[in-house]
């Protein structure tokens, strides 16, 4: 078998929950701790009312806010190859997923391990 062009497949697996280090985000997540901080203190100085409850969970809404799922990927590799006569097919078939073939150029995928 001879390689010819190797490439890299990304597949999305799923999400995770994570924090957009964006600079706009930043400045928002800063933001909203700093109404939480005033929030917080009037309501300790005031006692609870309900502008300041109303702006305490407003603030935590843009805290959370700042956090959203994020795509997961995997990259899987992806090779152009000349399969020759002393290559065993049962190597191919347990190894690799056949994507495409192309006159004797086949395009092999790896398989999940």
């Amino acid at each position: 078998m001879t390689i010819l062009n190797q490439t890299t497949e990304l597949i999305q697996e799923g999400y995770t929950w994570g924090f957009d280090f964006s600079f706009w985000n930043i400045i928002i997540f800063i933001l909203g701790i700093l109404a939480l901080i005033v929030c917080i203190y009037f309501i300790i100085d005031e006692g609870p009312n309900f502008g300041m409850s109303f702006a305490f969970i407003l603030g935590i809404a843009v805290v959370i806010g700042c956090f959203h799922s994020k795509p997961v990927y995997r990259e899987i590799p992806q090779y152009e190859v000349i399969i020759s006569e002393d290559t065993s097919f049962y190597d191919i078939y347990n190894n690799y997923n056949i994507i495409e073939q192309r006159g004797e150029i086949f395009i092999l995928q790896e398989k999940n391990g």
